[in-house]
């Protein structure tokens, strides 16, 4: 965040400076700032769901090889992202589908993390129920299950 006003929201976008992005997308002070941030990640949902997968990977080889949990950073990075990918809604869908079927289900699991924690986005999970890939039909089905569940609460 800048120290004097709000962030500039076109630079960060032009930068394509997804960490700036997430900070403005938090902005409290600023609603302005907050949407726009907000519609910048959705035109750029792509950028956003290639850096959650990014960040989880790295935090899943810091685990691996040096059997200590992720740094916080990484953490708090990955909640962001989560948290703004589940914001975004059913505009993310089809891009969190597709890395699903790109990497072959490796990232099912962190995909349904947010894919579970989203809002009206039943119609596209629907639709994806029929994929031919196998995995993106899981992804899709355990959010629907997960949505269904969370409705009846």
């Amino acid at each position: 965040m800048s120290l004097f006003g709000p962030p500039n929201v076109e630079k960060l976008r032009a930068k394509r400076d997804l960490k700036g992005l997430l900070l403005a997308l938090t902005s409290q002070s600023y609603p302005d700032t907050r949407r726009a941030a907000r519609a910048a990640l959705t035109a750029d949902v792509d950028l956003l769901v290639t850096g959650y997968l990014a960040n989880n990977d790295a935090m899943e080889a810091q685990m691996r090889t040096t059997k200590a949990p992720a740094s916080h950073k990484r953490v708090v990075l990955h909640g962001l992202m989560k948290d703004a990918l589940a914001e975004i809604g059913p505009p993310a869908v089809p891009a969190l589908l597709e890395a699903v079927r790109a990497a072959g289900g490796r990232n099912l699991t962190v995909i349904g993390e947010v894919l579970r924690k989203m809002a009206n986005c039943e119609k596209a999970l629907t639709r994806a129920l029929d994929d031919p890939d196998e995995h993106v039909g899981a992804a899709a089905a355990d959010a629907l299950r997960a949505i269904a569940a969370r409705r009846d609460t």
